[in-house]
């Protein structure tokens, strides 16, 4: 079979055909695609039967969540103690509310206590000796004031014996 020849105005019309085609096509696919974009997504559905319908009341809303695994805190504090020692007693657990002057557990150190224990006892020897040496200066002071008393006393006599002799002298040199 012969080849036939083909008409050239009918390939150049196919030509533009395919071409008006495409064009339109990709207007099309552009047109779509802006309306899908500028499109605002759809809220999610709900099945009716799962909803529960009430009033809105005023009150606390208490949550409870169950799941499994390990909760970690995100910002975790560590509090150091100034020596180190066997805890006692815990008076506030984790998630209490605490202010500056919170006391959050007690803390006990055999050594410490030794410590205040031997300061203490030589607290009362410091003082037992501060209340002898007032004793001892309130002794030496009534000695001295008893010994100032004495001297008065002889000071006295002797002013008196000397009065007591100068008028015998001045009676026995009048006669």
């Amino acid at each position: 079979m012969p080849d036939i020849a083909r008409d050239p105005a009918f390939l150049k019309r196919r030509r533009l055909r395919r071409i008006g085609y495409s064009i339109f096509v990709a207007l099309v696919l552009l047109a779509v695609s802006i309306a899908l974009a500028r499109m605002e997504p759809a809220p999610p559905t709900v099945n009716a039967d799962t909803l529960v319908r009430d009033t809105v009341k005023r009150g606390s809303f208490v949550r409870t969540v169950r799941g499994l695994g390990t909760l970690v805190p995100e910002d975790t504090r560590w509090i150091s103690a100034g020596t180190d020692g066997r805890v006692e007693r815990i008076l506030l657990h984790p998630g209490a509310n605490v202010a500056a002057d919170s006391v959050i557990l007690e803390l006990s150190d055999p050594q410490v206590q030794q410590e205040a224990l031997n300061a203490r006892l030589q607290l009362q020897s410091t003082q037992a000796q501060l209340d002898n040496l007032r004793f001892q200066y309130d002794n030496d002071l009534l000695t001295l004031e008893s010994q100032i008393a004495a001297l008065d006393a002889d000071y006295e006599q002797a002013r008196i014996d000397a009065d007591t002799k100068g008028r015998t002298r001045k009676a026995a040199a009048a006669f």
